[in-house]
């Protein structure tokens, strides 16, 4: 296989970094044009779904623009180097430069592949600084190096595209969980004909919230070494908190201890850009982590509100737009102070439905957490396939690398081609899943066994008497 070697400014038919209209026209927002963020970016290969959307009139007012069909879509402003591509036109705030590819010379499926696997090295090429920023320029410079044939091209793009099929599954059925939770709280509270009968009272005038504390000042300054430091970049839009990517600060104990984060706490990202700022989320991670400076935490009186339902109500539509709009925006960043927060009026509803919502809250996250162990699992695989992938050297030890596919194989099951189970190691997870009938539903059993038929047929697979019963094996 023949590689080549190109900088991103020769793939590219063009590279855009994405606007944000002004926040003072709401005639710009809530129209049907999908205006994609970083929170949009989950893992999936192509976008469809976003938490924002702009009007016509935000791009024929040139406060926006549309990326054209089949852009590689990249962060490239606080955490970067995450990727889609759009299979429509689509727009985007300032955090994501779009890469328009000459396709005669790599296909975007494969580039994509290349950034996923390559995030690393646009964080390097950052600039370091309060937010890292990979500018238009510097993203130009960066060397590609991939298979020079387009038939290359697809064949890796083919093999990648199974896993990527099941990410994709997996992080659609994590989005339907968020949304059934956000469905139930307008349910119960905002769409509730009782409601009319609650009232909206300022925060500090509930005399809900205890404490306030905003996090540390000491930047994290290790990978490894100190205590972990939740950031605003841990909290996801939709109120989770994913501490993948932790990094770690040099305090003393007695800061970290007066720092450390408890359960039921809820973390408040004060600082972000104007769509990110206002973040929250329940902490429920247990003790030993500590917080940057661009949160607070906030401890509530559960007596007056669930930190479930407070989290609820501004990760709802309405809690979203009201945080928004009150912002005090500076250029690219927008803050929100404990004291304009606590101007904020809330729904205070009943306890006892507020604390209903928090077991539904605990049963839908159970049911997440399950999925993203699994899903965590793919991404692991998926990761050594594409570091295989992209192979241009005589890496053998890597290459030789094998990973432990029966937690998941069931589903991988659906994916595999004839010739991939001929492995070794999935032939023997096939036989033992097929002799001890672990399969969850009777339509996979039956792709199984259609494998296993073949199998015989071709003489992979062959049925030895063994203490006078009849039993599996991979022939010799």
């Amino acid at each position: 296989m023949e590689f080549v070697e190109y900088t991103i400014g020769e793939l590219a038919k063009s590279i855009r970094t994405g606007t944000t209209p002004t926040k003072t026209n709401e005639k710009f927002f809530d129209g049907d044009i999908l205006w994609i963020t970083p929170s949009d970016f989950k893992g999936q290969m192509t976008i469809k779904e976003a938490e924002l959307t702009i009007s016509k009139l935000a791009v024929e007012s040139r406060k926006a623009f549309l990326f054209n069909k089949d852009t590689v879509l990249i962060t490239t402003i606080g955490e970067i180097g995450k990727v889609t591509i759009n299979r429509f036109p689509i727009a985007s705030n300032q955090q994501i430069t779009g890469v328009e590819l000459h396709q005669g010379i790599i296909l975007p499926e494969l580039f994509y592949y290349w950034v996923k696997l390559n995030k690393g090295l646009l964080e390097f090429k950052a600039n370091k600084a309060i937010i890292s920023i990979l500018t238009n320029k510097h993203l130009r410079k960066v060397k590609v190096v991939f298979p020079k044939s387009l038939t290359d091209q697809q064949k890796i793009v083919s093999e990648l595209n199974q896993l990527q099929d099941v990410i994709d599954l997996k992080i659609k059925a994590v989005e339907i969980i968020e949304k059934l939770k956000k469905t139930y709280f307008l349910e119960y509270f905002l769409e509730n004909p009782q409601s009319k009968e609650w009232k909206y009272i300022r925060i500090d005038e509930t005399r809900a919230v205890k404490n306030t504390k905003y996090g540390l000042t000491e930047k994290p300054n290790s990978d490894m070494d100190g205590y972990p430091v939740v950031r605003m970049n841990n909290i996801t839009y939709n109120g989770d908190i994913n501490l993948s990517n932790l990094k770690y600060v040099t305090i003393t104990k007695e800061e970290f201890e007066s720092s450390q984060i408890q359960d039921r706490e809820v973390l408040f990202n004060r600082t972000n850009s104007p769509d990110l700022v206002g973040k929250v989320a329940v902490w429920d991670k247990g003790l030993g982590y500590t917080y940057a400076g661009y949160l607070f935490r906030i401890i509530l009186d559960e007596e007056i509100l669930n930190p479930y339902y407070f989290s609820g109500f501004f990760n709802s539509s309405f809690g979203k737009y009201v945080l928004r709009n009150k912002a005090r925006i500076s250029g690219n960043l927008a803050n929100i102070s404990v004291s304009n927060l606590l101007k904020q009026k809330i729904l205070v509803a009943p306890l006892d439905l507020q604390r209903k919502y928090e077991n539904i809250c605990n049963t839908l996250n159970s049911m997440k957490e399950r999925l993203q162990v699994s899903l965590n699992i793919f991404q692991q695989l998926f990761e050594s396939h594409l570091q295989k992938s992209f192979l241009f050297e005589d890496t053998s030890e890597l290459r030789n690398e094998t990973y432990d596919e029966s937690e998941i194989f069931e589903e991988l099951l659906m994916t595999f081609k004839f010739e991939e189970l001929k492995d070794k190691n999935r032939l023997n997870i096939l036989l033992k899943w097929i002799e001890e009938n672990k399969f969850s539903d009777f339509e996979k059993y039956d792709v199984a066994f259609k494998h296993l038929l073949l199998l015989l047929e071709k003489g992979v697979v062959e049925q030895k008497s063994i203490r006078g019963k009849i039993k599996l094996r991979v022939s010799e």
